[in-house]
């Protein structure tokens, strides 16, 4: 559906809690990656719509 993308992404340590992390994935910004993730977000977004109204 959306084709290949290349995503970052950042590893952030919870420094309250020990071995906790978060993990953050991004799309650099304006790539054809970028409007890939933005296409199926969008695509989710009427499923969960949908979903809602029944």
């Amino acid at each position: 559906m959306a084709g290949k993308m290349a995503i970052c992404y950042e590893v952030l340590a919870v420094q309250s809690s020990s071995g906790l992390t978060i993990t953050s994935y991004l799309p650099e910004p304006g790539s054809s990656s970028a409007d890939a993730l933005e296409l199926l977000r969008s695509r989710n977004a009427g499923a969960e719509h949908a979903a809602v109204a029944d």
